[in-house]
Order: structure tokens, then sequence, then C-alpha cells
């Protein structure tokens, strides 16, 4: 889990630095994290587009809204790259390919191309890192007659940068000792001049985090990233996730029972 001036690792996982879902956030994250504004991850348009069975429609303007011709053969979409770095390349999936997850496959160079196409939101593929000079098709198999890939892209991550931006800061990481999906707990040291944990977690209200075992106040930031204040030197930190409406369930879970204990006792002493 990457954080804006921390590096949140698990032991369990120490090697993934890097797993990114969601494009937006990233530049903005690693920013933080260096204190400028370079654009780390680079949106560019692909070597070539080839069309098999499909024609674009005329009736809208996006160039990435497509009808198939023969409906009893599958519409294909080819997106050619030819790298010129031996940067790592992602392939920006739009929210609308969800719509044919069970009528779509995805080949790369010819090849199964394992994904997972669950997010609602814009998401990155890795598609090829170190080809330079050499031709990466991610092929698309519609079975279906309206195609909308509206949102479609290709970014490039800048690895040397960002390889550089994470050992800056992992003298600042937080040292993961326990985790689950509703609570995260380890250690920090913090340096001079960081006053906020800027973390990747989307931010949600049912969160809330401690800092030796006091709790702090979470903002937003980021536009959607959970953030809270530290103070130089060593610190415990724990965050835990409580989903909203947990605390009236459970308090009245509490009273159901106590009234239950309080009818049996008055059933009970009538009883005598």
């Amino acid at each position: 889990m990457l954080l804006g001036g921390y590096h949140l690792t698990p032991r369990e996982d120490r090697n993934c630095l890097l797993s990114f879902y969601v494009y937006g956030n990233e530049n903005a994250i690693l920013s933080a994290m260096s204190g400028t504004d370079k654009k780390y991850f680079e949106q560019f348009g692909f070597s070539s587009i080839e069309l098999d069975n499909l024609e674009k429609t005329t009736d809208d303007s996006s160039k990435y809204q497509y009808k198939r011709i023969d409906n009893s053969k599958p519409g294909i979409i080819k997106f050619n790259l030819i790298p010129k770095s031996s940067f790592t390349y992602y392939f920006l999936a739009p929210p609308a390919i969800r719509e044919y997850r069970e009528k779509l496959t995805i080949l790369r160079n010819g090849n199964g191309f394992p994904t997972q196409i669950t997010n609602s939101q814009k998401s990155l593929w890795p598609l090829t890192h170190n080809s330079e000079g050499k031709t990466i098709t991610l092929e698309f198999r519609f079975d279906t007659d309206d195609v909308n890939l509206d949102g479609v892209g290709l970014v490039r991550a800048n690895n040397n940068e960002i390889t550089k931006v994470l050992q800056a800061n992992l003298s600042n990481n937080i040292e993961v000792t326990k985790w689950s999906n509703t609570n995260i707990q380890g250690t920090i040291q913090a340096a001079e001049g960081h006053e906020i944990v800027q973390t990747s977690i989307p931010y949600n209200s049912g969160w809330s985090a401690f800092v030796d075992g006091k709790e702090v106040a979470i903002k937003k930031s980021l536009g959607s990233m959970i953030s809270f204040p530290i103070t130089p030197g060593e610190h415990e930190i724990e965050l835990r996730y409580q989903p909203n409406g947990m605390l009236l369930g459970t308090v009245i879970s509490l009273l159901s029972l106590f009234s239950l204990y309080y009818i049996q006792i008055r059933i009970k002493n009538k009883s005598l």
C-alpha cells in the first residue's frame, strides 16, 4: 500500500511496492511524496488501432464507439503499441468495459491476457515492461453488436523516477506488525518536517486513526484518500475500520440481550 511521505509495507509482501488500480491519484500521491510536480504517469496514444468486423458509429463524437457489421462473427479491436522506452506501460480500461465481461475475450500478442474486470472506475492493466521497439498488441474480441470503449487509453509509468521517490521515502515507512481488512497496526519513525501521514486507503467515515493509542482526526486528501497528523519521532500506529451501522447494530443486540435477561428474571421471580 502506497503512502505519500511513507510506504506501508506488510511483512508478508515486502517486495510488492506498487499496485495501481485507479488512474488519477497516483501522480498526486507521488508528487506529495517527492515535493515536486513531476508526471510519473503519463497518458499516450496507441501506435495504431485496427478494426475487424466493426465500424465506427456515425451518430456519436466518441472515437471508441463501434457497431458490429456481421453479428455471426466477433467484432475485433486491436490496440497496437511499439514502446519507445523500457518503462512500464499500462492499458487504461474504462468503467464501461464491465458491461462486456460475459461477451469479451482479451488476447495479448495472441495469448490469453488475464485480468479482473470488476472496478466501477478506470483501472490500469499492466501491459508490458522493458519492451522497447517490440510490437505489443492487445486484442479485444466482442460478441455483442454495440461496443463502447470511451475513455480507453495508454499510460506510461516512469519506473526510474518512481523508484527514486520510493527509495527516498523508505526511511519514513510504516512497518506493519498486524493487519486485516478492518485493522492495520504498525510502527513509524517519522522524520522532521513530516506532519501528515498520507495513505492510499479510500476515505470512509468508518475509519479511525490512532497514534500511540490516542485517536487523531482523519481527513480526506487528494480528493479521496485518508490522511492523519503525525509528529517527528517513533510512534505506534493503528487504523481501525467499523462499517457504518455496526455500532448501532451492536447496541441494539446488547439491549435485546439485556431485555431478554430482564424478562427472564421477572418470570423467575414471579414463579417463586
